[in-house]
């Protein structure tokens, strides 16, 4: 029904901001990650094959992810922010509600294995 990789990015969102911030290396930003998973895992999943109420809820958490988005809300998508935003805490419960719509546990993800990251040379 769903990719290994939705599920991931879903359950990710949902978790604490501790956990969150722990599925990346120190050197990531967990905002930036959490939302780039999200909007690949979207992408790659046909939702008209998903139920209805599901639909509905995954809608409303991507509408709201992107009502926050853009330069003008750089502020909300910073590891700080994962920590301590209202956005952030939003984001989490309609996560959740995601999850109860499959009918899943909230279970904490695995580190990704398909991820790969890049060390930033700050000095350029």
């Amino acid at each position: 029904m769903v990719s290994e990789q939705f599920e991931w990015a879903l359950l990710a969102l949902a978790q604490p901001a501790k956990v969150q911030l722990g599925l990346f290396p120190d050197f990531a930003n967990a905002a930036d990650e959490l939302a780039l998973s999200w909007e690949e895992a979207l992408e790659d999943t046909d939702l008209d094959e998903l139920p209805n109420n599901a639909r509905g809820a995954i809608k409303e958490l991507d509408d709201y992810m992107l009502s926050i988005s853009g330069q003008e809300n750089a502020e909300l998508w910073t590891n700080e922010s994962v920590s301590s935003s209202v956005q952030w805490a939003k984001m989490r419960k309609m996560a959740s509600r995601v999850i109860k719509e499959f009918g899943w546990i909230k279970s904490s993800p695995h580190k990704p294995s398909w991820a790969i990251y890049v060390h930033g040379d700050e000095s350029t």
